[in-house]
């Protein structure tokens, strides 16, 4: 009898698309080890592919992604997948949704977390975290929205926390336009941005960590 597992890792390596170099900055890039996101942008491969469980995770956080939009889509008009284009910033992608509320629009980004992560943070107390306020923050200034939403689920039992971000929000705006100037100049001198710092999660999941080390 097949093994199930190898039948899924199976699946879902011949999903795998073909890897494009990107042309821009994306919004979610600005969370990552710049070096590493410079790297690719220059069309460096990885210093290794994707193994099977990374490639599950992935999935998995689109399914919850899917879950959450289809279920809302019964209930409010929504607008999925919206168009990024920051031309200034050089910075295009796509955000997750954008919902219609008696308000007026709203930017939702969905973030999927395992439930020992999920209650984590929430006995913690913390807010979002920085570089997913970034992320949402470039879709408001995309979109000229003023008010955006980060939504945690957690995969065990999909509750969610959710957390208000404001556009007119100084310190994010700040955090973005820091990091963009770092990979604005990165490319005009080819010159890549220093690693990101030992210890941090930039640097633990950095797909390019070998190669970085070797920029310094």
């Amino acid at each position: 009898m097949r093994n199930i597992q190898s039948l899924i890792d199976e699946a879902l390596l011949a999903e795998k698309r073909e890897d494009k170099i990107p042309t821009s900055w994306h919004p979610s890039a600005l969370g990552k080890c710049l070096c590493g996101v410079y790297l690719q942008r220059m069309g460096v491969k990885p210093d290794r592919e994707l193994n099977s469980r990374v490639r599950r995770v992935f999935k998995m956080g689109n399914l919850v992604e899917e879950f959450i939009v289809e279920n809302i889509k019964k209930v409010a008009k929504i607008e999925e997948q919206v168009r990024i284009v920051i031309p200034e910033y050089d910075v295009t992608g796509y955000c997750d949704f954008v919902i219609e509320t008696e308000n007026g629009k709203e930017v939702i980004e969905v973030k999927s977390q395992h439930s020992q992560s999920f209650w984590w943070m929430e006995k913690k107390g913390q807010g979002a975290y920085e570089h997913h306020e970034n992320q949402l923050w470039l879709y408001l200034h995309a979109l000229k929205i003023e008010r955006g939403s980060l939504i945690y689920v957690s995969k065990d039992d999909l509750c969610i926390l959710q957390y208000d971000v404001m556009y007119d929000t100084p310190r994010i705006k700040e955090r973005v336009e820091e990091k963009i100037n770092i990979l604005k100049t990165a490319w005009e001198t080819k010159v890549p941005p220093p690693p990101a710092e030992k210890g941090t999660f930039q640097q633990k999941y950095c797909d390019f960590h070998q190669q970085c080390q070797q920029t310094i």
